[in-house]
């Protein structure tokens, strides 16, 4: 992370601190419609033409470890299969066979030498190829094995992380990234495990549950045990490029550790100053959030599953502990971060509801939710302004990240 950009966040941390008012030249959002959860047409544009058309986290590059290993990944619907080639690139290919559409692996994870069709047996190689079909000769005459290799996702790594987009012609990775790659390359994420994994699906539209993690307005209220550690007024938001954000809040001195009963815990050691004392989220747009802190983070996906039913995926990380069995402390932090996301879902529901109900026609934001804003101005880029619906557009009145809507000097 650049040396100004921390400079700013610990300056901003304590402006927000002691704030008493709105910042100085903040003005209040526009309100937005909530029709914008509830209509299947908009549902509908959100899924073409952004969710087929961006780079979205697949999983971990150590659950395909080995060349010839396999996951499966179905979160948008289509099926499809990420695999270690024998060259130990990660490649991704649809999971359909070029004969008549079987899938060629059935399990949701393994590892071989080829990819073989589970219906008649047309097998491929590890980077895609036909190589093999039977009774080819003297049934089909001679397939052209060169034009029937299974159909690729663009795939891409970076730290640990697998990333794909169904787009045919995707942006670059690092282009539609650029914004969080640069904070977050010191993070060094290859380099840590896997303590813990979580999933649930919620009645209530992906956007309602991205924006849990989008501001920390309701942690006093709601968060019983984070309260104790994060002081609730000392944020730091910022607006990156491409609908991607930051939030930093401060802990207490001393309060982290303390508000999960365990003594010091194990911490990643690449971390600087103003990341060691606060805890980090960003949101990479459109349904990726993270909860950073320097014992380790964990990314959270919000996947829609329908207009009115989202799945939360959840993958925490901490720093690599060698052999054996990971530090007792996890057992506590893990039992406590699923404490945490239950309570933030335990409004969901009702939210929907009221949405769906007309008892709330628009959603008015704070400045300490203005993060949420930007998510939909950048919904409404990305489907294209043209064709969103005006009854259901926002405003496009926030920019970054030269404009956001406070910026303290610092010392």
């Amino acid at each position: 992370m650049d040396p100004r950009t921390e400079a700013q966040i610990a300056a901003e941390l304590a402006f927000h601190a002691d704030r008493k008012e709105l910042p100085p030249g903040y003005t209040p959002l526009p309100p937005i419609p909530a029709a914008r959860y509830t209509r299947q047409d908009f549902y509908d544009l959100e899924m073409e033409r952004i969710f087929r058309r961006s780079w979205l986290c697949a999983g971990r590059e150590e659950e395909i470890r080995d060349r010839g290993s396999y996951v499966v990944w179905d979160k948008l619907g289509p099926s499809i299969v990420i695999v270690r080639g024998k060259d130990g690139k990660v490649r991704a290919f649809y999971n359909s066979c070029q004969h008549r559409g079987a899938r060629v692996v059935k399990e949701e994870c393994g590892k071989g030498n080829l990819l073989r069709c589970q219906y008649h047996s047309w097998a491929y190689d590890l980077e895609g190829r036909l190589v093999a079909v039977p009774d080819d000769e003297r049934d089909f005459g001679g397939v052209n094995k060169s034009e029937l290799g299974l159909k690729p996702v663009a795939c891409e790594t970076w730290g640990g992380w697998i990333f794909l987009n169904l787009d045919a012609q995707p942006r670059p990775f690092a282009e539609e990234y650029a914004p969080i790659i640069d904070e977050l390359d010191f993070v060094k994420m290859d380099k840590l495990r896997v303590i813990m994994r979580y999933s649930q699906r919620l009645p209530c539209n992906w956007k309602a549950a991205c924006e849990a993690f989008q501001e920390a307005y309701h942690t006093q209220s709601v968060h019983a045990l984070a309260r104790v550690a994060v002081n609730v007024h000392a944020h730091s938001l910022g607006l990156l490029a491409e609908g991607h954000s930051r939030m930093v809040s401060a802990f207490y001195p001393g309060k982290a550790a303390e508000s999960l009963q365990v003594e010091e815990a194990p911490r990643i050691n690449t971390l600087t100053k103003v990341y060691r004392e606060n805890s980090f989220s960003y949101l990479f747009f459109p349904n990726l959030a993270t909860a950073q802190r320097a014992t380790g983070m964990t990314f959270i996906m919000m996947w829609p599953r329908g207009l009115r039913e989202t799945e939360i995926q959840s993958i925490s990380l901490a720093p690599d502990w060698g052999e054996g069995e990971p530090p007792a402390y996890y057992e506590t932090y893990n039992k406590a971060y699923v404490q945490l996301l239950e309570e933030d879902f335990g409004n969901l529901s009702s939210i929907q509801n009221s949405m769906e109900s007309g008892a709330l026609e628009e959603v008015r934001l704070s400045w300490a939710e203005h993060r949420i804003y930007w998510s939909n101005q950048e919904i409404d880029k990305r489907i294209g302004l043209n064709r969103v619906p005006p009854e259901l557009a926002v405003r496009q009145v926030l920019s970054a990240p030269e404009q956001a809507p406070i910026t303290v000097a610092a010392e």
